[in-house]
């Protein structure tokens, strides 16, 4: 490792600095093994040829590292935070150079000796991962025929429907069928949530940018309503569930929503603990994001399980992994949203304080 520089920083493990093939510099934050070893994504990005890119991808790294931490602990899963970020110039690499690239940060994984676990982010496909796993075998989110799960869309989806069934018969205390959803954003999450409210008998709107998911929803979904895409917070509906961008309850809206409940897939729905207390205020309740969205990270690590030879079938870690995800979701919100209506105090800030203690 004697190539490799490592970095101080107040509140995480460790942060380790490496260039690799062809110049790219790479980050690997560890914010904290307390629970297990680090995992999470590695991305890929250009950030614009900021003069001070390498700070921001730094930056980066550090904020989605201590991210992981606290969704792992929501998912209750032995593993901590951590996250990689490789600074890409404006062009893509041509194959064998993409190729040589992905193994050289294999070989930084590997030298790490399980510290840190990998996988798929912004910028990274499935054929960087089995590059990275040419050279390591601390990696997830592989291609099925190498071990993987497949897809986690699904399993992320479920634990989101798991969320709206909780609100429905704990908060609601209706049957689905008296329940009005708007789902924004039908990507892969999105679409697959679609799918399950519609199975559970939810009343459902939608909306998205593309006309083709549009069109694609108005054929398989004809009773759901299509809200216009600025409209979403003029709808009165029970359950709002963004599933796209982050930050789409900020300042701006959060005095418009008209929903009673926010729960989704999107990371960083709410803009920061202000608005989320305004939420709040206004008694519309919030499932926050991370004890929710861990479908994806469950699934993933009941991969590792498996190719860690700690689960006989891939269909056995995968049911595992959907059976823990709803558990999860469950108890997450059993635990907080009681407690955050007896302190009059947003789930956003309680769920933080909650996390800390499983991972401290």
């Amino acid at each position: 490792m004697s190539d490799i520089k490592e970095l101080d920083i107040h509140g995480w493990e460790k942060v380790y600095v490496k260039e690799l093939y062809g110049g790219y510099l790479a980050i690997i934050a560890i914010h904290n093994t307390n629970r297990g070893p680090a995992l999470g994504g590695c991305r890929f990005f250009h950030y614009d040829n900021h003069p001070a890119k390498q700070m921001l991808a730094l930056e980066d790294a550090l904020r989605l590292s201590r991210g992981m931490t606290y969704k792992a602990a929501a998912a209750n899963l032995p593993l901590g935070g951590g996250k990689s970020v490789i600074i890409r110039d404006f062009y893509e690499p041509i194959p064998g150079v993409r190729r040589n690239l992905f193994h050289s940060f294999g070989d930084f994984v590997e030298s790490l000796k399980g510290k840190y676990i990998t996988a798929e982010d912004v910028g990274t496909t499935t054929d960087d991962m089995v590059y990275v796993y040419e050279r390591t075998s601390h990696v997830v989110g592989l291609p099925e025929e190498q071990g993987g799960l497949g897809d986690p869309s699904p399993v992320t989806a479920i634990g989101i429907a798991q969320a709206i069934k909780w609100f429905t018969e704990n908060h609601f205390k209706k049957d689905p069928k008296d329940i009005s959803v708007l789902v924004q954003g039908l990507g892969k999450v999105g679409w697959y949530l679609m799918e399950f409210l519609n199975e559970m008998g939810y009343r459902l709107l939608y909306t998205d940018v593309s006309q083709k998911k549009i069109d694609m929803a108005k054929e398989k979904y004809p009773d759901a309503q299509y809200v216009q895409p600025d409209d979403v917070f003029d709808v009165e509906v029970d359950i709002f569930s963004p599933n796209a961008l982050g930050k789409v309850i900020n300042h701006e809206t959060v005095d418009k929503i008209k929903a009673r409940v926010v729960a989704g897939a999107a990371n960083n729905q709410v803009e920061n603990r202000h608005v989320a207390q305004r939420l709040h205020e206004r008694g519309i309740l919030y499932a926050p994001d991370y004890t929710i969205n861990l479908g994806g990270l469950t699934l993933v690590y009941y991969e590792y399980e498996h190719r860690q030879g700690k689960i006989d079938s891939k269909d056995k870690a995968k049911e595992i992994a959907i059976e823990k995800t709803k558990e999860n979701v469950w108890k997450n919100l059993d635990e907080i949203i009681p407690l955050a209506i007896e302190k009059n105090i947003s789930p956003y800030i309680l769920a933080d304080e909650i996390m800390e203690k499983r991972w401290k």
